[in-house]
């Protein structure tokens, strides 16, 4: 399997659980400040999201979107 193949929504979910870490506020402000952080409620699971946007499911997300469940991080000026 390829790196960018996943066969059903069981193996996306592994792989993205194998992708997934903390990461320190250091690491993250060069991504932050490009304008390429995104932000997940506590309340719903951060694979969940992944897998919505790895399927392009547009209705999930601006769903999400609407009731700020998801939202884009931008620095002041973007």
């Amino acid at each position: 399997m390829s790196q960018n193949s996943v066969g059903t929504t069981s193996e996306l979910k592994a792989r993205l659980n194998s992708e997934t870490a903390k990461i320190s506020w250091h690491d993250l402000q060069k991504h932050y400040a490009a304008g390429n952080v995104m932000g997940v409620s506590g309340n719903v699971d951060l694979i969940q999201v992944a897998v919505a946007f790895h399927q392009d499911d547009c209705g999930q997300v601006e769903s999400w979107l609407a009731n700020s469940t998801y939202l884009r991080l931008t620095t002041s000026g973007h």
